[in-house]
């Protein structure tokens, strides 16, 4: 699922509702992965915007290539920048 939240990201940058809809996941599941991604400095937040109460972050990459490891067949994935 990370995996494809940066392949999804290497695209434009979304928040996280963006991301769970584009996944058909649940918002929360999405905004777990998001922060796991954050976390590992993976993914960052590279724009804000108000919503009424709410501020809703927007997520970036923060490499532009990334190399990652899948467990299926045993190949990578490249995302370019």
């Amino acid at each position: 699922m990370r995996s494809r939240i940066i392949m999804l990201l290497r695209e434009r940058a979304a928040s996280t509702t963006e991301l769970a809809k584009a996944l058909g996941i649940p918002k929360g599941t999405a905004g777990h992965h998001v922060k796991v991604l954050e976390r590992a400095g993976l993914i960052r937040v590279v724009a804000t915007r108000q919503i009424r109460a709410v501020t809703e972050k927007y997520y970036g990459r923060v490499a532009k290539l990334f190399v990652l490891k899948t467990d299926e067949a045993d190949e990578g994935l490249v995302s370019e920048g």
